[in-house]
């Protein structure tokens, strides 16, 4: 026998030498074991924090800013009458916007932050469920969602119920059979914050419970938490059961509403939502996904059900069932990592991601056009006498064109709110937009005024009520249209008076 080579005490052992690909793929695997959690966040940060003010506020943002901005009194008041479901979410953005200022970076800046760490525990909850590679390609998918990424860049608390979401969703994959109290109340906890954020967060609660039978796991411990939820929750549910009108412009889902809500968890393009429901329905019957039917239900329940619920009573927005987009990442990046053919799994997450990276780009860098309320507001400043009259349909628009009006020299001109009824401000009625004049009045000031400048949707939304159609059919009749322009669904009309109805000035 050839005797054992000799070491001297205390000496190192030699060992052969590794070639140089297998340090740096070691190296690498080190690297995505201990740092690849941080890499969706960064591409989350990355598709979000510069974009914060490139588009103009929306609408709800508007409404958004206006009732934070508000004293505690006038947003109470406004919480009575309408929003009431929100009110966690104005109290939050009210201190905020004390604090930093009231730019669109600001009041946009909280939604960016809850979807970063939406993204992070996603990316951990996919750790846990399928290691590193898990974590990675469920948080990453998450993280360059198109559609999931346009709620970090909008003042409305959406992300707050994705965080929510995660949230749970973790508490629940890492619990024992029988959870410690710290755990049941941070599950209550973070399933209040999903409630106060966005009220159908409701929906996700059975799916929970569904989800822990399913799963033969004990469903007993984690009654209270959710009866809690509910139960405390339940003054918001009374509230907004007498508050209607937010929703009444919905209507009855079609055919095409369940592919429509699945394409739009997927990312909102057919490209992304056709490869994710091959992906899974592939490893569905393969029996690859079997052993997550909490994921699947945390998926399958809340869009479904409100689709459900819709066709008796119009409820349903994509936007509405937001919460459920961390359970599709997960369940694709299970799919992917369980694969057999592990080449052909990297290759497709690598496109996946690409693909969603390169939309997501592609739509935050183009400024959101669907209703450009500052370039309206701007070009009224910008062609407006003082001796102008403006009228602005439906009253709501008001919120809106105002938080841009707000923001230039206060010695401008400006045209005259026509509609405007005296001392009925939106803090005095507790609404958005304020008071309005009866048709007859209305219709008077219009005429009172040579040309009238005519901020509206192009909907029908803004041709409700008898003081609206009475005074467009004032301009109708009375004015010939002038310059025309077209900012998304917002028009801005200057008209002129032809001298036909008498007495405008």
């Amino acid at each position: 026998m050839t005797p054992a080579p000799s070491t001297y005490a205390g000496a190192a052992v030699a060992r052969p030498s590794q070639p140089r690909s297998g340090r740096l793929r070691a190296v690498g695997r080190l690297a995505a074991d201990r740092y690849g959690g941080l890499v969706p966040v960064a591409l989350a940060a990355l598709l979000t924090l510069p974009f914060l003010q490139r588009s103009p506020l929306w609408a709800d943002e508007a409404d958004s800013a206006s009732a934070a901005l508000r004293p505690l009194s006038a947003l109470s008041r406004l919480l009575g009458h309408q929003d009431g479901p929100l009110a966690a979410y104005y109290l939050l953005l009210h201190g905020w916007l004390r604090l930093v200022g009231t730019s669109a970076w600001s009041i946009r800046l909280p939604s960016t932050l809850a979807l970063l760490a939406a993204v992070a525990l996603t990316t951990r909850l996919g750790q846990r469920l399928a290691g590193p590679r898990g974590g990675l390609i469920g948080g990453g998918l998450l993280a360059t969602n198109p559609f999931v990424l346009s709620f970090g860049t909008d003042a409305r608390p959406y992300a707050f119920a994705l965080l929510a979401a995660a949230a749970t969703g973790l508490l629940l994959a890492g619990a024992p059979d029988r959870p410690g109290r710290r755990r049941r109340l941070a599950y209550t906890g973070c399933a209040l914050v999903g409630v106060l954020a966005h009220l159908f967060f409701l929906l996700l609660l059975p799916a929970h419970l569904a989800g822990l039978r399913l799963a033969r796991r004990p469903v007993r411990p984690w009654l209270l938490p959710v009866g809690a939820t509910v139960l405390l929750t339940s003054p918001l549910l009374l509230l907004s059961a007498g508050q209607t009108a937010e929703v009444s412009y919905l209507h009855r889902p079609g055919l095409l509403s369940l592919p429509g809500w699945f394409q739009a968890l997927a990312g909102g393009k057919a490209w992304l939502s056709v490869p994710a429901a091959v992906l899974l329905l592939v490893a569905w019957r393969s029996g690859r996904l079997r052993d997550q039917p909490g994921l699947a239900l945390w998926l399958l329940v809340p869009g479904p059900l409100l689709l459900l619920v819709s066709l008796v009573h119009p409820l349903y927005l994509n936007r509405y069932v937001v919460e459920s987009a961390p359970a599709l990442s997960l369940l694709v990046a299970l799919a992917l990592v369980r694969s057999r053919r592990p080449r052909l799994a990297t290759a497709v997450a690598l496109s996946l991601l690409a693909g969603s990276a390169v939309t997501s780009a592609r739509l935050q860098a183009a400024p959101f056009r669907y209703e450009d309320l500052r370039a309206a507001a701007d070009i009224v400043l910008e062609g407006a006498h003082p001796q102008d009259g403006a009228v602005l349909l439906p009253t709501g628009i008001r919120t809106a064109v105002g938080f841009y009006v707000a923001r230039v020299d206060p010695g401008a001109p400006r045209p005259t709110d026509l509609l405007a009824a005296p001392g009925q401000t939106e803090d005095a009625l507790g609404n958005f937009g304020g008071g309005v004049l009866p048709a007859a009045q209305a219709t008077a000031r219009v005429l009172g005024h040579r040309v009238v400048w005519l901020i509206t949707y192009a909907n029908a939304s803004a041709r409700r009520g008898a003081t609206a159609k009475a005074v467009l059919a004032t301009l109708a009749r009375c004015y010939r249209p002038g310059s025309a322009h077209r900012f998304g669904m917002v028009l801005v009309e200057r008209d002129e008076a032809t001298g036909a109805c008498g007495h405008a000035g």
